[in-house]
């Protein structure tokens, strides 16, 4: 069986497949951002007859309007060894930590601008500045943000000490298809803050185990 995991590949496979029935699209976005934003031959390429396979059952909801025959739900997950040894949450040495990145709809614009406006808040009222902690595959500019540790390309061992060190995940996607990041914050303790961005909604109910924030990005 042939694994597609974009929506590229399945448009590039549409043009020799002749039996599609021994391929698989595991989508784990709804890649908006390809093919210049054109939705309509995004709907058309989901809906060439290759079955689909979701990474989350809010994905499958969402494209639940495009009438594919049958969806699947092969839900992400954790990597068991990255939870072990979970720190007291009194004793973690950060107050926050996020996932920074060059693709714009996960918004690392709009966390910067969150986590600079508190720390502002914080010196005004006399409060000490948070610990913050920072990862990234590149570096990202970020804009001189006080008080904040930063890792480039940490190794998946780092992550899972940086998650453990750390009391809160704050989230701020336009759209997730999944959000693996939070659900790995999640397992090692932390308590996430996220926009409403999808995929979330698989792990998270608001308010119980997780914040959803009311913000939405009009993208």
């Amino acid at each position: 069986i042939n694994i597609l995991t974009t929506v590229k590949q399945v448009s590039d496979a549409m043009g020799f497949l002749v039996d599609y029935k021994k391929t698989v699209y595991y989508a784990q976005h709804w890649e908006f951002w390809e093919f210049n934003n054109d939705v309509t031959r995004l709907k058309h390429i989901w809906k060439c007859g290759i079955p689909v396979v979701t990474c989350s059952n809010w994905l499958k909801e969402y494209v639940e309007d495009l009438n594919i025959d049958k969806i699947e739900v092969a839900e992400n997950g954790v990597q068991d060894e990255l939870v072990n040894n979970i720190t007291d949450f009194g004793k973690r040495e950060f107050d926050i930590v996020a996932m920074l990145s060059t693709v714009y709809w996960k918004r690392s614009d709009l966390l910067i601008s969150i986590l600079k406006h508190v720390q502002e808040k914080r010196k005004i009222m006399g409060l000490m500045p948070l610990k913050i902690v920072l990862f990234s595959v590149s570096k990202i500019n970020t804009n001189y943000l006080d008080n904040a540790s930063i890792f480039i390309n940490p190794s998946r061992a780092k992550i899972n000490s940086i998650y453990q060190s750390s009391r809160v995940m704050l989230v701020t996607s336009d759209l997730e298809g999944f959000c693996l990041p939070a659900a790995e914050a999640m397992s090692n303790g932390c308590v996430v803050v996220s926009t409403n961005c999808g995929g979330v909604d698989d792990f998270i109910i608001n308010e119980v185990n997780a914040i959803i924030t009311i913000f939405k990005s009009s993208n």
